[in-house]
C-alpha cells in the first residue's frame, strides 16, 4: 500500500512517537490553529476514526491541514521509524506476506538434502523450487529437546523482506530428551524473484544468512566453521567451507600427524559476521604424509569474541599411477 499523497498537504512530525502535537525546534514558538474534525478516507477506507479518541488529530494553520504522521502512516497501513539524532521521519510501505509451514511429510523429496545437511549450522536460507520460494531458518546443534523456531511474520517492503522470528529454549528446571536436536523452520511463499529476505530475532538481533549458492555437504560443523567435503585433484587439495568471522578472515593450515604445520593459508570469507560466508584454499599434498590434519580458525577481530577452531583428520589418496 502506498503512503496518500494527493489530499496531504502537511504532516506534523514534532512528538511523532507518541502521535502528540509538538514541534521540534531549538526555540517554542507560540501560535494559534485551529482542531477541526476531520475524516479521511484512503481507497475507501477510513483512516481515522472519530470514536477511538476524543481529542481531534488534525490542526489547521494558515490554510494548510497537519496530522500526526504516525498515526496517519499506520493508519494506511504503514510503518513510521523516527530518527532523532537526524530529525528525520521515515515512512516505508508496507504488507504482511502469506506463508505455509511445511511439516517433515510435505517435504519436496529433492529438498530433503538440503534441509539435512543444513542442520548441523545455525543458519537462515532462501531457495526457489518449482514455482515456490523456501525459507529455512536452522538452528544448528543443540544438546537436549526443548528447542525451536517459529517465524512470526514475513513483511514486505518496496525492496526487501523481513522475517521476524522467535527462538525458543527450554525453560529451566524443564525436563528434556538427553538427544542431540537439531531444530528447523520450513516455510514456502508462493510465487519466485522475491526482494532479498532479511531475519531478525524479534528482539530485533540479526540472524545469520548464507547468501552464496546451495549449501555443500558438510563433512564437520562447529558455532562459527563448517567444512565442506575436500577436493583431491592430482597433486593438490582443495578446501572450501562456510564461517563467521567479523573481519571475514579465516586460517587454513595443513599439519603432519606431530601438528607440525606442513602449509597454511590466510583467507578472506566472502562475507563477514553476522552472517556466513564460504571460504576456499588450495594445497599441494605431494609427497606428503599418508595422514594429515586440516586446522580451520576463525580469526578474532572483536574484543570479546572468542577465536574458534575446527579439526579433522585426512587420508592422504593413493597416488595417481
Amino acid at each position: 500500500m502506498k503512503p496518500a499523497r494527493s489530499f496531504l498537504f502537511g504532516i506534523l512530525v514534532g512528538g511523532i512517537c507518541t502521535g502528540s502535537i509538538g514541534f521540534a525546534a531549538s526555540e517554542s514558538v507560540q501560535i494559534e490553529v485551529t482542531m477541526p474534525q476531520v475524516t479521511y478516507w484512503f481507497d475507501g477506507k477510513r483512516v481515522n476514526d472519530e470514536e477511538a479518541s476524543s481529542a481531534p488529530d488534525t490542526i489547521a494553520y494558515e490554510g494548510v491541514y497537519y496530522v500526526p504522521a504516525r498515526s496517519f502512516a499506520e493508519g494506511l497501513g504503514n510503518e513510521v521509524e523516527w530518527d532523532a539524532d537526524s530529525k528525520e521521519v521515515h515512512i516505508r510501505s508496507v504488507e504482511k506476506l502469506a506463508f505455509d509451514v511445511i511439516g517433515e511429510e510435505e517435504v519436496p523429496e529433492e529438498l530433503a538434502g538440503w534441509i539435512e545437511q543444513s542442520l548441523p549450522l545455525p543458519m537462515a536460507q532462501v531457495r526457489e523450487y518449482k514455482g515456490n520460494t523456501y525459507i529455512l531458518i536452522t538452528r544448528g546443534k543443540q544438546a537436549t529437546g526443548g528447542y525451536g523456531v517459529e517465524v512470526l511474520e514475513l513483511k514486505r517492503y518496496k525492496d526487501e523482506i523481513e522475517a521476524v522470528v522467535a527462538f525458543a529454549d527450554p525453560a529451566k528446571g524443564m525436563l528434556m530428551t538427553t538427544e542431540v536436536s537439531f531444530p528447523y523452520v520450513l516455510l514456502r511463499v508462493r510465487g519466485t524473484e522475491l526482494p532479498p529476505v532479511h531475519f531478525y530475532e524479534v528482539q530485533g538481533e540479526d540472524i545469520a544468512e548464507w547468501t552464496g549458492p546451495n549449501l555443500p555437504a558438510i563433512v564437520e560443523a562447529g558455532e562459527s566453521i563448517a567444512l565442506f567435503a575436500p577436493h583431491w585433484d592430482r597433486g593438490t587439495l582443495k578446501i572450501s567451507g562456510a564461517a563467521r568471522s567479523f573481519a571475514g578472515q579465516v586460517s587454513v593450515a595443513l599439519t603432519d600427524e606431530s601438528g607440525r604445520i606442513l602449509q597454511e593459508q590466510l583467507v578472506q570469507a566472502s562475507a563477514n559476521a553476522p552472517d556466513w560466508g564460504r571460504f576456499e584454499a588450495e594445497f599441494d599434498y605431494e609427497n606428503r604424509p599418508e595422514m594429515l590434519s586440516l586446522v580451520i580458525e576463525v580469526i578474532a577481530s572483536q574484543e570479546g569474541q572468542e577465536a574458534e577452531q575446527l579439526q579433522v583428520q585426512l587420508a592422504v589418496p593413493a597416488p595417481h599411477k
